[in-house]
């Protein structure tokens, strides 16, 4: 959605307001499209010697990072009171659980990723890290740690995939920071559970 909000937005008042509905699908689809990429890569599986469900299972560990460093990133900088925080975040997990595993998935998927949090937010702190490096390290991690959890080979063996994944994060991470950028909650819906977005056309 947030591809096309530039086609949509009017000249003379460059904004847009979403509900809370729309602003979880815009997320949704920005995700799915980092998840696409890594999906349509035919280099990353046979660069770590993975096919049939040790395929699959990357897939899903990848769409889990895509998930965190989406949420952690729209968190940065901001003062959200904690139920929007985790209504949000709940609402784009379970969107991109429907996306790229299926409506029947979505439980199980939302499940994993409330499991891999913790690890999550060591590999990935979100206390405002915006250095390119540090992020570019953090996203580097978390390739290696879903290559790890996929593949029985040692990781000198998985170089080239890993390469190839957290170049797959690093640009899914930039489309995270330009939707962050130009939206802000809506200030007279800030403290309900649901807020509406306030998302300008980026420059």
């Amino acid at each position: 959605m947030f591809a096309r909000l530039k086609d949509c937005l009017p000249k003379h008042h460059p904004e847009l307001l979403l509900d809370f509905d729309e602003y979880v699908e815009t997320w949704g689809e920005l995700i799915e499209t980092g998840y696409g990429s890594i999906v349509a890569d035919e280099k990353i599986l046979p660069s770590l010697s993975l096919r049939g469900d040790a395929g699959a299972r990357l897939f899903v560990e990848a769409a889990l990072v895509l998930c965190y460093d989406a949420m952690r990133t729209w968190c940065k900088g901001r003062r959200v009171p904690d139920k929007a925080r985790i209504s949000l975040e709940n609402a784009v997990v379970d969107e991109v659980g429907r996306r790229v595993l299926g409506e029947e998935a979505t439980g199980e998927f939302s499940s994993l990723y409330r499991v891999r949090l913790a690890l999550f937010s060591q590999l990935m702190p979100g206390s405002g890290k915006t250095d390119k490096d540090a992020v570019l390290h953090e996203l580097v991690g978390a390739a290696r740690y879903a290559a790890s959890r996929c593949s029985s080979r040692d990781e000198e063996r998985d170089v080239e995939g890993i390469q190839l994944l957290a170049l797959h994060f690093v640009r899914a991470h930039a489309l995270f920071l330009q939707l962050s950028a130009n939206s802000i909650p809506d200030g007279n819906t800030i403290l309900f559970k649901k807020p509406r977005f306030i998302v300008r056309e980026g420059e």
